[in-house]
This record gives C-alpha cells, structure tokens and sequence, in this order.
C-alpha cells in the first residue's frame, strides 16, 4: 500500500507568529511578475470629507456589487468604512483586492465572512504614528475577516480571569488595501485571547506570502540544493520549502514560499542557494518513517498562497 508524506519546515520555529498564522494553502498567480526594477515608494493617501451615515459593526451585507453601501466600524470607530462616491473607482480590480488579502500573512487560517469591498477608510492616527501612512477618508479596498486558531492553556483551579466591559468589536481583522497594492495594513480589532486582559486595537503592515521560482541544483537520497528568487531590496526573507509526495516511489513536490513585503513588488530579484531535507530521515516510536530517497522532484505552483481557511470564499 502506497503511503503519502509531507514534510514542511515550520514557521514556528524560525520566528514567533500571530496565533491566527497557522494555515497555509498554495494558491493561483496573482501577479508575481516577480520584483520588477527598483524599490518602489509608497502611494500616497488622498484625505477626503468624512462620511456622517451610521455606523454598524462589519458584515458581508453592508457591501453590494463590491462596495460598500452603509458605514461600518470596528471599536467605536477606531476604524471606519463608509461608502464611495459612485465616481470613485478602485486602482486596482476586485481579483487582484481579492488575492492580496488572501495571501496577507495576518489572514493566515481566517475566513473572509466579513466581506471584502470599495470604501473610504479611516483609521485613528495614534494607530498608525509616524511610522505608517496616515489614513483619512482613503479610497481603499477593505477585507474584514474572522475565526483563527487559538491554543488556550488549561485554567489553574482557583484563578480568576479577566472582567470588564464587553469589548464592541473582537476577533476581527481588516485587511486594508491602499492604492495600487504596494501599501497594505492590517488592522486586529481589540480582543481578549484566553479570556485574559485585552490587547488592541492595532495596526501593522505584514508581509505577503508567496510561492517563488525555484531550478534544482543537485538532489542526493533525500537532501535537495535549490536555487530559489528572492526580492533584492527587502533584505533576505527566510525561505519556507515545503516537499511533499509519495514514499514509496519517492516522487516529489516542492514549493518555496517567501513573506515578501508588499513594496518588494517593485524590485530586482536574484537567485540564493538553499537546501532542505525531504524527510526526518529513519526513526523508532510514534513517528513515520523517513522517505529512503527522492527518484522525481517536480515544481510546485508558484504564485500569492492562499492562506484562508480550506472552505471559505467571498465572491462579492
């Protein structure tokens, strides 16, 4: 009987991750066009009146023909979506929208049952600091999604958790997609994880995840040398190698995944060297046996991965 395998290098081990980072699925091209010529700078954000509708917590029904029709906030207006003009449009489409948020590593094993439209956003200016662009009334595409994966530790008898008021808008996260692309924020709504004290609201900017171009350099039993595309202006992102396969004709997949900065769209790429094990080798106990030897190594799909959790869509 056939017996399948996939070894992957964990994230979890190179740095620490958001506890909603634990999903990770390969996915189609969006644009990997791979780092075109030079580091690009960002776009800026065009401030606009701000709207004076009502305001109400996200939900995919606020948004039709993929813009917002009412406004919608996340903690008491720390966040704010209110609809476009008719005669504003998007800088970029609602496929390449679609994608950006999904290979976003703060959407890592969410859903996207919050939506995804065309809006003007604001978000407070002592959540974005000097650091990040200022964001008032700007015509982005917006992507609230929910759910992650938590692991909450065993309560200790006799200890008590943490009480107060009950929070407006938790477990949300919006993805904010200024421009043509190059600048993207997410937003983590205030929440209690555990049932210990909040934490939030922030903003950040997080990387995208993408499967990169890779050509084999020399493969021996199970060790494979890769040379793989890296940005050239973005320092050296870690790469993440995922071989996948069968083991017992030792046929094999392997995709490289990068977090890239968004700006690292703009910029030259070059090859580095990496190599990685196709399996932990021959081992006793609970663990699978290693796979003896990789015969056939084929190329994964390259491209943004999809990072949602398996099942969930938002078609607009």
């Amino acid at each position: 009987m056939m017996s399948d395998y996939l070894w992957a290098v964990s994230r979890s081990t190179l740095r620490p991750r958001s506890i909603r980072g634990t999903m990770r699925q390969a996915t189609a091209l969006v644009c990997l066009g791979v780092f075109a010529a030079s580091c690009a700078s960002r776009g800026s954000v065009r401030p606009k009146s701000p709207s004076t509708a009502p305001a109400s917590p996200p939900s995919a029904s606020a948004i039709r023909s993929q813009r917002f029709l009412r406004t919608v906030e996340l903690d008491n207006g720390q966040l704010t979506v209110s609809p476009a003009p008719n005669r504003q449009s998007a800088a970029v489409g609602f496929s390449t929208a679609t994608t950006l948020v999904r290979s976003d590593l703060a959407a890592a094993g969410m859903s996207l049952d919050g939506g995804l439209g065309f809006g003007d956003v604001t978000i407070a200016s002592r959540l974005t600091g000097s650091s990040l662009p200022a964001v008032h009334d700007s015509p982005a595409w917006i992507g609230f999604l929910t759910g992650g994966a938590t692991a909450c530790p065993a309560q200790v008898p006799g200890t008590t958790v943490a009480k107060g008021n009950p929070l407006p808008t938790p477990g949300y996260t919006a993805i904010v997609i200024l421009g043509r692309g190059r600048t993207v924020l997410a937003y983590k709504s205030r929440t209690s994880i555990c049932s210990e004290v909040p934490t939030g609201p922030t903003v950040s900017e997080q990387p995208q995840v993408l499967s990169v171009p890779w050509t084999l350099v020399s493969l021996a039993g199970t060790r494979i040398t890769y040379r793989y595309r890296s940005p050239s202006c973005q320092g050296a992102p870690t790469p993440l190698p995922r071989v996948s396969g069968n083991a017992t004709t030792g046929a094999a997949v392997l995709d490289v995944q990068l977090d890239v900065p968004y700006a690292a769209s703009g910029c030259s790429f070059r090859w580095r060297t990496a190599t990685v094990l196709a399996g932990p080798g021959s081992t006793s106990g609970s663990q699978p046996p290693g796979l003896p030897r990789v015969t056939k190594l084929e190329h994964g799909p390259t491209g943004p991965v999809d990072l949602l959790v398996a099942g969930t869509s938002y078609h607009g």
